[in-house]
């Protein structure tokens, strides 16, 4: 009959460990200057797999990765420090890519949807009013700056404003309406400066206002 010896004692596993090139492999933490837990996780052939878990200083999660076979692709999941999931989406090679959802650090309610594409916003951007599935804003994007169509939206799903973009500057024809969904304001812009003839309303449709604003180089 097998009797364990109480004096033999099982080492854990070795953590941090490097092969003869230098790759990463197994079991791997991260620590902050306190000592506290930074992140744990896994290494094959120098590439992370499987999920690795990030921590706040205080011990509370902060957010996991959960890494492709290859390593490159991560669904990440953020964390507020108490416990309410933030941000959620995922990394191509650490740079953030496709949709990612933005939630409340106070209640989780979602707040806006994002395309990224090599870390920089891309295409269609929705914001939310707060606990509801009712767009207050969307915009498009190009390599990071808004470039294209904005519009903003009523609480009640009608429609607000309409302006549009070139290279994060107001370009172009801008309305601005009541909720009744007459105009109360229209113009133009260029390169961020109202230019042309812009008309106020009233709600009726009545003109209030005309002003003439000189064209910009």
């Amino acid at each position: 009959m097998f009797v364990l010896n109480p004096y033999v004692s099982f080492s854990q596993e070795d953590i941090n460990q490097q092969d003869d090139s230098g790759k990463k492999f197994g079991a791997w933490e991260g620590r902050y200057s306190n000592g506290s837990l930074r992140y744990k996780g896994r290494f094959h052939d120098n590439q992370p797999v499987g999920i690795f878990q990030y921590f706040y200083e205080d011990g509370s999660k902060r957010a996991t990765n959960e890494f492709s076979k290859n390593g490159f692709k991560a669904i990440n999941k953020s964390y507020s420090k108490n416990g309410i999931l933030i941000a959620e989406g995922i990394y191509f090679d650490q740079k953030k890519d496709s949709i990612w959802r933005i939630y409340s650090d106070a209640d989780g309610v979602l707040l806006s949807e994002e395309s990224y594409k090599n870390d920089l916003l891309e295409g269609l951007t929705i914001v939310y009013y707060p606990g509801t599935a009712q767009k207050a804003e969307e915009t498009f994007y190009s390599v990071g700056l808004k470039n294209g169509l904005s519009t903003k939206f009523f609480e009640d799903g009608k429609m607000m404003s309409v302006s549009n973009f070139k290279d994060d500057q107001p370009d172009g024809l801008f309305t601005f309406y009541y909720e009744s969904g007459l105009v109360q304001m229209k113009g133009s812009f260029k390169n961020g400066l109202k230019s042309g003839k812009w008309l106020s309303y009233d709600e009726q449709g009545n003109v209030l206002s005309e002003e003439d604003y000189k064209e910009q180089n």
